[in-house]
Parts: C-alpha cells; sequence; structure tokens
C-alpha cells in the first residue's frame, strides 16, 4: 500500500509553480494511483507530461523524444528503476533523473552515476518540488518558456 501526502492550496486544488511550467516530464510507474497523482499535479503546473507503466516503454520513449525531466518508481514490474536510468544513460543525458522508492538508496556505490537524486516514500509534492527545482537550476534548464 501506498502512502502519499500531497500539498494542497486552501481552495482544495494543488498549488502551481510558475517554475515548472513547459517541463517535458517523463514517468516510468506502474501504480494508477500514483501516475494519476504526478499527472494532476504536472498538468496543474502546465507541464507535457507523458507516463509509462514499464522500463521497456520508457526506454522506447525516450528512443522518440527528449524529456527535461525522468521519473521512475524503483519497483517495476521487469526491472527495477535503477536498472532503467542505468540502461538510458545516452539518452537524455541532461535530463533530471529522479528515483522514487519505499527503501533508501537501492544501490549505494552505483546510484551516484545513474540518478540525480532518490526521494524515499512516503513525501510531499513540496519535497518533490524543492529537489526538482535544485536540479534544474544546477543544469541551468529553465522551464517557463
Amino acid at each position: 500500500m501506498y502512502n502519499y501526502y500531497i500539498r494542497l492550496n486552501a481552495g482544495g486544488k494543488m498549488g502551481t509553480l510558475v517554475e515548472l511550467s513547459n517541463l517535458k516530464i517523463l514517468l516510468v510507474e506502474p501504480d494508477p494511483l500514483m501516475a494519476d497523482t504526478f499527472y494532476n499535479f504536472f498538468k496543474n503546473n502546465n507541464c507535457f507530461f507523458t507516463t509509462t507503466k514499464s522500463a521497456e516503454g520508457g526506454a522506447r520513449l525516450l528512443e522518440m523524444q527528449t524529456f527535461d525531466v525522468l521519473i521512475s518508481e524503483h519497483e517495476l514490474p521487469e526491472h527495477d528503476g535503477l536498472t532503467f536510468f542505468t540502461g538510458v544513460t545516452g539518452l537524455n543525458s541532461n535530463a533530471v533523473k529522479i528515483l522514487i522508492t519505499n527503501y533508501g538508496d537501492p544501490d549505494p556505490q552505483g546510484s551516484a552515476s545513474a540518478v540525480d537524486d532518490i526521494i524515499i516514500k512516503p513525501f510531499s509534492f513540496e519535497v518533490f518540488c524543492k529537489v526538482l527545482l535544485r536540479h534544474l537550476k544546477k543544469r541551468g534548464l529553465k522551464a517557463t518558456g
């Protein structure tokens, strides 16, 4: 069972962050509830959002188009998220790569080269956005167009 905490504004909707506008996001997430939560958050922030349920689907999408941000659940049907990131290292090399997991760092020795950050569940979107914005700034990526 997943526990997700999403910060809502006073109107009961997820807040918007201008800094995220026009980002192209790829989410690799087999859980439909989590995928829908991310979809609603990023659409509310005027992002271009694509989701797939598998590492293979994510790799196929990366061969066809580029993304600013890659997010993957660690627990995937055929491979884990870290294996996904390692396998697509040459594709979208400037993209921010974030692994989401129920556990700590799944590979303390190898993950530093494959991902930019690891976020442990449960998390708030406030924390997620701080992590994402920090990495966008490091890369010099401007989300607003």
